[in-house]
């Protein structure tokens, strides 16, 4: 009885509209079950209807010359299909670097490749960076030479810093509460010259007159000492940190050498401090003001 009064709607019936759609997206004929309810078998249509409608819009993304790339890439047989797109669900990323991420998975970030391809504005396409190779993202990602220099290395020691963080806290050991991704890593050394450092590390202190500085001195031994450098290598920021705290405490290092040293003339035998030291004390403090 209530299929014979829908079919009685015409154009207006259920079954004439899911006829309709299933013209519009290709969907082969329903069967029909005798008896069955007018609801099941349309609600059967709607998801055989759902499905075709996501198979066409892929294939129409896979067809396009530009956004189609990444989709196909991603049918290659050594892709994670759930693990390539499991970062989209995950929390933790906002929405602009979302975004961000998706337009360089569709390579459509305005590269100089970009505008002279797609845009025809008659850009030059060849990169901005190193001028030797088109400007596409894939070369921008993993393939030029200039970056491979510093930010590929920055991404690997990022990438070095969460697989640490992660594995301590897997095992409990005590790790900072969270990665800072906007901090870039610095990876600048200062290394200080062999003199400097056979006369912080000497078992035998040089015999010196003036106090001031033999206190300069066996406060960078015990520095040295507690902090456990390795390699007697300083970063810069600690080198700047350190030599204003002693600046402070014991006043200018050089005039304190000139002081105590004064000259090559005075120089005692058995004496290590010579006129180089000086020289490599001076160093350090210009180094102290000028490191990045």
């Amino acid at each position: 009885m209530g299929r014979g009064h829908d079919r009685g709607k015409k154009t207006m019936s259920i079954h004439h509209q899911a006829a309709k759609y299933g013209q519009e997206l290709n969907l082969p004929e329903a069967e029909v079950i005798e008896n069955e309810p007018t609801t099941n078998y349309v609600r059967g249509v709607k998801l055989k209807a759902k499905h075709q409608a996501l198979e066409q819009l892929k294939s129409k993304w896979e067809e396009k010359p530009l956004h189609g790339q990444c989709p196909k890439r991603t049918k290659e047989k050594n892709v994670d299909q759930d693990q390539t797109h499991n970062w989209l669900s995950s929390p933790g990323l906002k929405s602009e670097r979302e975004g961000f991420i998706s337009a360089a998975q569709d390579q459509c970030i305005k590269t100089n490749y970009y505008r002279n391809k797609i845009l025809k504005d008659g850009t030059d396409p060849m990169c901005r960076i190193c001028g030797q190779f088109q400007e596409t993202i894939d070369r921008l990602v993993s393939g030029c030479p200039e970056l491979a220099e510093t930010e590929y290395i920055r991404r690997r020691n990022k990438a070095a810093a969460y697989l640490h963080w992660t594995i301590c806290k897997h095992y409990n050991i005590k790790a900072n509460g969270r990665i800072r991704w906007s901090v870039r890593m610095n990876n600048d050394l200062l290394e200080c010259k062999k003199k400097a450092l056979d006369m912080v590390k000497s078992d035998n202190p040089p015999r010196l007159n003036n106090g001031r500085k033999m206190g300069y001195m066996q406060v960078m031994k015990e520095m040295w000492e507690e902090k456990g450098y390795g390699d007697f290598a300083l970063t810069s920021q600690n080198l700047r940190d350190q030599a204003t705290r002693l600046e402070k405490t014991f006043g200018s290092v050089a005039d304190s050498l000139s002081a105590g040293i004064g000259g090559s003339e005075r120089r005692k035998e058995g004496e290590i401090v010579s006129e180089e030291l000086c020289e490599d004390i001076n160093g350090l403090q210009n180094a102290n003001s000028c490191a990045v």
